[in-house]
């Protein structure tokens, strides 16, 4: 069985990194979709939560959402992502909201990429 990058996805290593994440779950497919089954459980709530301390201007709360959702995904490789969490949680820790709206809503259709790229992987792999 292979563990490349899905052909023909048309990934962007911003995504995820295909080698970092296979390194991450020592090449265990069904560790993989465990982590994914549980993210993809958890992460619409932490998203909610996030956004619910923007509207309300509660900084800490920005930081700590966003914080989680980091760890989170540094768990999959996924650079792009990743960041954005990294610039929330900065935004949180900086007591400057400004600009965290917009920077949740990428995060939000990163995140849903992500997922997508996981789902591709995997479904490829049990297929071969």
């Amino acid at each position: 069985m292979r563990w490349d990058r899905p052909a023909g996805e048309g990934t962007s290593s911003e995504i995820l990194d295909w080698p970092s994440l296979r390194s991450r779950v020592g090449g265990d497919l069904g560790l993989l979709r465990e982590m994914v089954v549980i993210f993809a459980a958890e992460y619409r709530l932490m998203l909610e939560q996030l956004e619910t301390a923007i509207e309300r201007g509660e900084a800490s709360g920005v930081e700590k959402m966003a914080h989680k959702l980091k760890g989170s995904l540094v768990q999959f490789s996924a650079g792009a992502a990743t960041e954005t969490a990294r610039r929330l949680e900065n935004l949180g820790k900086t007591n400057a909201l400004e600009g965290a709206g917009a920077a949740v809503r990428g995060l939000r259709r990163e995140i849903e990429e992500l997922i997508g790229a996981l789902n591709a992987l995997l479904s490829r792999r049990v297929n071969e």
